[in-house]
């Protein structure tokens, strides 16, 4: 309801649906000029400045490059266990494991 100077009212309903409470998705991964390309795909948009990697020694690598209208980043990883950290732009976080392997 809204009320204006001269005492007018408007009422007007409308309803609110489930927010969106999920975290990016990964939808598929590869290596590409010798480093590992990530596609993502969130609703909301994926808030490309918190994607990372982090190491299980601690090291938090972050994109080399991100092509947000093509939902991909690329990352400079050597082979190993990571933890990948995304949000989307209304603050929803996900993590997961997520395995660097090179070719042999």
């Amino acid at each position: 309801m809204a009320a204006g100077a001269n005492g007018r009212t408007v009422r007007v309903d409308f309803l609110v649906g489930d927010g969106d409470l999920s975290s990016p998705v990964l939808v598929e991964s590869w290596g590409e000029n010798g480093l590992v390309a990530l596609r993502l795909q969130d609703p909301s948009g994926v808030d490309w400045p918190t994607l990372s990697l982090t190491g299980e020694d601690g090291t938090s690598l972050s994109p080399r490059r991100v092509d947000g209208a093509a939902g991909v980043a690329w990352f400079d990883a050597p082979a190993g266990r990571y933890t990948l950290s995304v949000c989307d732009r209304l603050g929803n976080r996900g993590s997961g494991p997520f395995w660097v392997e090179l070719p042999q």
